[in-house]
């Protein structure tokens, strides 16, 4: 019986460090992957469509509902070509580098670190260009380098005008020169206040 125990705590010491070594990485992906992807398919399976209202279990309408938006043809076309283009390039350039790195080209140390550096590239942050990429909101509804350009772009700082161009004030000459004068393009003499 002594032997059956040791043996036992022997098993265990073989692999119960371990265990407790990668625990707290598949509590984490447990409740930050799996459980937001439950959660999101849940929320999917509602009427809720703002943070207020109760929302009410509507099954799969939602996914037969979007197939009639136009702007989910054109994202499901976009994504497949953009998959497409995506790996047949990533294969030929792939295959392209690898074949220069066998081969022993000139400078192949600085070579190897530029190569290499893509594969040091947070997969966060790869996330946060795929969600810059993909999103199709316009306006208010523009995150990311959207928002970026609709905000800077160049009908806010003065350098289009015309009818429809500039949201709220940026129409206007006055908070133009007000523009100009913070980056520097108009002399300060000119200031006026209204």
């Amino acid at each position: 019986m002594a032997r059956k125990g040791g043996s036992a705590l022997r098993r265990a010491r073989a692999w119960l460090p371990g265990l407790l070594l990668v625990t707290p990485s598949i509590i984490a992906i447990g409740v930050f992957v799996y459980g937001m992807l439950g959660w999101n398919f849940s929320l999917a399976m509602t009427d809720k469509h703002d943070e207020v209202s109760e929302g009410n279990f509507v099954g799969l309408q939602n996914f037969v509902d979007i197939w009639d938006e136009p702007r989910w043809h054109l994202s499901v076309n976009h994504a497949i070509l953009f998959t497409v283009v995506f790996v047949l390039g990533a294969l030929v350039l792939g295959w392209f580098l690898a074949f220069l790195m066998e081969k022993g080209i000139r400078g192949e140390g600085t070579f190897r670190a530029i190569y290499l550096f893509p594969m040091a590239i947070s997969f966060v942050a790869t996330g946060i260009v795929w969600r810059w990429l993909m999103n199709s909101g316009q306006d208010e509804r523009a995150v990311g380098l959207n928002r970026l350009f609709d905000v800077v772009g160049p009908a806010s700082v003065g350098l289009v005008q015309g009818p429809g161009l500039g949201h709220g004030r940026h129409g206007d000459p006055r908070h133009l020169a007000d523009v100009r004068i913070c980056h520097g393009t108009l002399p300060r003499r000119v200031q006026r206040h209204p």
